[in-house]
């Protein structure tokens, strides 16, 4: 294990509470709730009452949820119903 890495284990983690996991994610309140409650994003449970969000973790399962874009059409192929 590198120096960096040991050193890394050793930092905080940044816990977010709801309002700010859901400010991080650009979600509303209700929808991170609802999320929590159908497990669907990661979280800490305290307690019954007290969840907490990581941080690093929000940002892993965003970037493992991305869904890339479409590729543009070829020159051979047209978009029907577009514009006019």
């Amino acid at each position: 294990m590198t120096r960096a890495a040991r050193d890394a284990e050793h930092l905080p983690r940044r816990m977010l509470s709801y309002a700010e996991a859901a400010a991080h994610l650009g979600v509303k309140l209700g929808t991170l709730r609802s999320m929590v409650s159908r497990k669907e994003i990661p979280h800490v449970r305290l307690s019954a009452r007290l969840v907490l969000f990581d941080a690093a973790e929000l940002d892993r399962h965003l970037a493992a949820h991305a869904v890339p874009a479409a590729a543009p059409a070829g020159p051979g192929l047209r978009i029907v119903g577009g514009a006019k």
